[in-house]
């Protein structure tokens, strides 16, 4: 499992965990009930509106000390916790 140190918390960051986290705490239509998958599509599960994903870029950008730019816009880069968790691994150089 991939893991970075996060400098501003002094921490070592797993990319999976703290992204899933994130999802399930900040979708407002997420249920306990709903098992979300790491390879889960949360755009075609209707899990994203427009507010979500300018804080998810946003939650990426700050917790894993990357910079997101026009360029990275690419939906296919966000559509799921492992695409995510790859985006990130691939911005950090690992």
């Amino acid at each position: 499992m991939l893991s970075y140190a996060n400098r501003r918390r002094g921490i070592i960051v797993q990319p999976c965990e703290r992204i899933r986290e994130f999802v399930k705490k900040n979708l407002s239509v997420y249920d306990d009930d709903v098992a979300l998958g790491d390879d889960d599509n949360i755009f075609e599960l209707g899990f994203v509106d427009s507010p979500f994903a300018i804080q998810l870029v946003c939650f990426i950008e700050e917790e894993f000390e990357i910079k997101v730019g026009d360029n990275d816009l690419d939906i296919d880069n966000f559509t799921s916790v492992n695409r995510i968790a790859e985006f990130v691994s691939k911005k950090k150089g690992v």
